[in-house]
This record gives structure tokens, C-alpha cells and sequence, in this order.
């Protein structure tokens, strides 16, 4: 969270929707850093990058008086986190640096939660002064929120008002209807005695942190106390602080007019800032990231998607692996098969060498036939003798018979 040396002066925990006339070209989130880019250049009077701002990155400034450190991420579900911490040197302690602490957090495309902490820092190193008082003055950095038409700060159902809300006839079911609001998220100061504690000076000193409102009439104090639980019971001329409902524990403190003035408007004045503006509740303490908060998140979510690239590669290698095998029994079987043709294909080559051998002595044959028939129609068998160089025993018997016949028929003959 903040560092143990700082000292908290103001914090803010809002939750920031769309103004009711803005268009849908940006987002909330966008809108807001646009307004706060603008509004830190207008109070600290310098100028930097844009992008660096919106998109994260450091910056310092020519004189070295103020320095910025800007993170970003997104959530797993898309969600914008974005944080910044501005160090500022104070013009007249130097001593003393002012440190901004805000953040953003995107809850939905039309609401986001805005969290702001202004603190200081002094160095007292070395020095045996005491360290000098702040000076109360107000926090203008996150007034432009309150004031732009642009987006509307969120209590709860209702918008945060822009002055406190003065109960009459008009507004006490709407002042009802927020006190028992169970997502009013900050206290309700009601004033009962305008003329001792000034409601207007409560609301500039408190705004974002208390909703102020106030009564000057007895009547109407009495019909606010009907319609409300009687632990929520407001008396006259007094402070009722009433806490957020979603605490059903929550004590809810009364200051009548005489605990006011033995106290002090001033004392009670500084206990009011005390108490809703330099102090944060665990809740908000939690809520509350910071630089190095979103770091780590970008970082996580940095690691998360390694890792889910590293799996996505290992089932892309597991897949490749069964392929393989699959292949690999595909080949198998094909090297099986080339092996079978190859063996019948030995066996063709055997069949062809055979029918070679058989074609080539049939050719034989019938030339050894031929020249027999020749010989013999030459000779008309008195002349015939075998070839006694004939290959073919079946010509040397055939052309032996034709010798013997025909030399049997010229002896007959003669």
C-alpha cells in the first residue's frame, strides 16, 4: 500500500459512471484520464507526453520538481487497470515532497472505481528542526471530477450532489431514500444546526468523502425521523454522522450543540478531516492499487499468458506426436505392401523370363519347321540330309524321321 513514511491529507474511493448527455465514443475510463491529464497540467504547470500518461512510462520535468511514474495492464477479462504516482517538491518547504497516489480500475464499459490518495513526505534527515504543519488548504487536484458534466461520482443509486442537499418538502423522501440506500458506499452528515457549523464549508472541506446534508426546520427533522429505524434517530440542533448500511454493526454518531462547542469548531473541524479524509478504512486500503500493484499485475498476467502459450504449445506438440505415430503405422503398412508387390513383382519377373524362354523356342521352332519344309520341297527327298547342327533335339528327331521316310521310299522306288 503507502509508504509507512508518507502522511495521508486526502483520499478518495469513488465509483465514476457516464454523464447522462455523453456519448459512447469513449469509454469512462478514458474520459476520466482525459480530465485528469488536463487537470494535473493546469495545477503543476507543466507539460508531458500524452501517451505516456494513458499508456505507462515515466516522466520528469525540466527543473526536476516533479516526477511521474505511470503503470498499465488488463485484466483477464479485458479490464482496464491503470495507476500513476506523481511526486511534486513543495514551493516553499524543501523538505517536503507532495505525493499523488491514483488509480483506475474498469469495472464494466460504463463504470469504473477511482481511487486517489494525497499525501507528504518529509525529509528530516540530519536536521534537528521539527518538521513544519501542512497547510490546509483545499485539494484541487480531483475537484474537476465533481463538476464535469462528462461523467457522473456515484453514491450508491444516486449521484454524488454538487452542493449539500438542504431538506425540505421536496427532497425528504429522496433524503430518506439514500440514508437506507444498502450501496451507499460513505458516511451522511447531517446538520441540524446550519448556524454553528457551516454545511457549505463541511461539504468543499469533505467532498467525495461525506455526503452533507442539512435541516433548519424542527418539523421536518421530525418527519425525516418517521420514516427512518429508530437506531438512525437524528436530534435537533446536533451532527448525526450516519455510516453505510452494508455494515449492520456500524455505529452512528451523534455531536449536539453542546459537544461542538466544548470542543471547538476549529478542533472539530480538524477531527471531521481526521476522520473521513486522512484515514482509509481497510476496505478502501484494500481496494486501493498502486503502481506496484499494477505492476505485478501485468506482470502475473504477463506469466499467465506464457503459460498459456507454453501449454497451448504442448498440446500442439502432443497433437504433432499422435500424428506422427499415426503416420509412422501408415508408413509401416505401405512398407508392408511394397514388400508383398515386390514379392509378387520377383515372381512376375520369373513368369516373364519363362514365357521369354518359351516365345523364343517357339520362334525357333517354327523357323527349324520352316527351314525343314524348305529343304524338303527342295530336295523332293532325294537330296534331304539333317542338320546334324540343329540345337533343337525335336527338329534333329523330326528332320532324322523325314531322312528315314524318304530314304525308305526312294529304295521301294527303285
Amino acid at each position: 500500500m503507502m509508504e509507512s513514511t508518507s502522511v495521508l491529507v486526502n483520499k478518495l474511493c469513488l465509483r465514476i459512471a457516464r454523464g447522462n448527455d455523453q456519448s459512447e465514443d469513449l469509454g469512462v475510463g478514458d474520459i476520466v484520464l482525459g480530465m485528469m491529464y488536463k487537470q494535473i497540467s493546469q495545477v503543476f504547470n507543466i507539460l508531458f507526453d500524452w501517451r505516456t500518461f494513458s499508456r505507462g512510462g515515466t516522466f520528469i520535468t525540466a527543473d526536476n520538481r516533479v516526477k511521474g511514474n505511470i503503470q498499465t495492464a488488463h485484466t483477464s477479462d479485458d479490464h482496464m487497470l491503470w495507476a500513476a504516482r506523481l511526486s511534486v517538491k513543495d514551493d516553499s518547504y524543501q523538505r517536503r515532497r507532495w505525493v499523488y497516489n491514483m488509480s483506475i480500475v474498469q469495472i464494466s464499459d460504463e463504470e469504473i472505481s477511482f481511487n486517489y490518495a494525497k499525501c507528504y513526505q518529509d525529509h528530516l534527515a540530519g536536521s534537528l528542526k521539527s518538521p513544519r504543519e501542512r497547510p490546509k488548504t483545499k485539494d484541487m487536484l480531483p475537484e474537476i471530477l465533481f463538476d464535469s458534466p462528462q461523467i457522473n461520482c456515484m453514491i450508491g443509486r444516486y449521484a454524488y450532489p454538487r452542493a449539500p442537499i438542504v431538506l425540505d418538502d421536496y427532497s425528504l423522501n429522496d433524503v430518506v431514500d439514500l440514508i437506507m440506500d444498502p450501496d451507499r458506499p460513505i458516511p451522511i452528515m447531517l446538520i441540524t444546526c446550519p448556524d454553528v457549523v457551516s454545511p457549505e464549508t463541511i461539504f468543499d472541506m469533505t467532498k467525495g468523502n461525506l455526503i452533507v446534508a442539512c435541516c433548519d426546520d424542527t418539523r421536518l427533522v421530525m418527519d425525516l425521523n418517521a420514516g427512518l429505524p429508530k437506531n438512525l434517530y437524528t436530534q435537533w440542533d446536533s451532527i448525526h454522522i450516519l455510516m453505510p448500511l452494508s455494515d449492520s454493526r456500524a455505529y452512528h454518531p451523534t455531536y449536539t450543540y453542546s459537544d461542538i462547542r466544548s470542543m471547538g469548531i476549529d478542533t472539530f473541524m480538524d477531527g471531521i478531516r481526521q476522520a473521513f479524509c486522512e484515514s482509509m478504512r481497510s476496505k478502501e486500503k484494500y481496494a486501493f492499487f498502486t503502481v506496484e500493484d499494477v505492476e505485478k499485475c501485468r506482470n502475473r498476467g504477463q506469466a499467465n499468458q506464457l503459460a498459456q502459450t507454453c501449454k497451448e504449445q504442448k498440446d500442439r506438440m502432443r497433437e504433432m506426436e499422435e500424428r506422427l505415430a499415426k503416420q509412422d503405422e501408415q508408413i509401416e503398412g505401405l512398407l508392408a505392401q511394397l514388400q508383398e508387390v515386390s514379392s509378387r513383382s520377383k515372381e512376375i519377373t520369373e513368369y516373364e523370363e519363362m514365357i521369354d524362354e518359351s516365345m523364343a523356342e517357339c520362334s525357333d521352332l517354327k523357323r527349324g519347321i520352316s527351314d525343314l519344309t524348305t529343304q524338303l520341297y527342295a530336295s523332293l527327298g532325294d537330296t534331304f540330309h539333317p542338320n546334324e547342327q540343329e540345337h533343337l533335339a525335336i527338329l534333329q528327331e523330326l528332320s532324322h524321321a523325314i531322312f528315314v521316310v524318304t530314304s525308305c521310299l526312294a529304295g521301294k522306288s527303285k
